[in-house]
C-alpha cells in the first residue's frame, strides 16, 4: 500500500474498512509542549528580581531555555525542569543577595 492509498478500520468494527486516498501521507496531529503553570510562575518569580537574564518556553522542544541578557556573555542553559536553569541563573547571577536560598 502506498502512502497515497491507505485503509481506515474504525476502532471496534474490524468488518468496516474505508480506503482513503490522498494525496498526503496520513501522520499524527502535532503535539504541543506546555509548560505547567507553576515552573512558569516559578521562572517569572526569579526573574522579577533579576532583570538581566531572560526565559522562555520553547514549545517545539519542550525545554526552558534561559541566557543573560549582556552582549558579551556566553551565559546560557536549557532544561525541561524549571527549577535545573533556576539553579543555574542563580549560580550565575551577579546579584544573589536578594533572594533566599531554597
Amino acid at each position: 500500500m502506498s502512502w497515497r492509498e491507505w485503509e481506515a478500520i474504525q476502532p471496534g468494527h474490524t468488518d468496516n474498512v474505508r480506503r482513503i486516498h490522498t494525496s498526503v501521507p496520513p501522520r499524527a496531529a502535532p503535539m504541543t509542549n506546555l509548560a505547567t503553570p507553576s515552573a512558569a510562575t516559578r521562572i517569572a518569580a526569579f526573574l522579577d528580581d533579576h532583570p538581566s537574564w531572560s526565559a522562555y518556553w520553547d514549545k517545539h522542544f519542550g525545554l526552558w531555555r534561559v541566557a543573560e541578557d549582556d552582549t558579551d556573555s556566553d551565559l546560557h542553559a536549557e532544561s525541561q525542569d524549571a527549577d535545573a536553569v533556576i539553579r543555574y541563573m542563580r549560580a550565575h547571577s551577579r546579584d544573589t543577595s536578594r533572594l533566599p536560598r531554597r
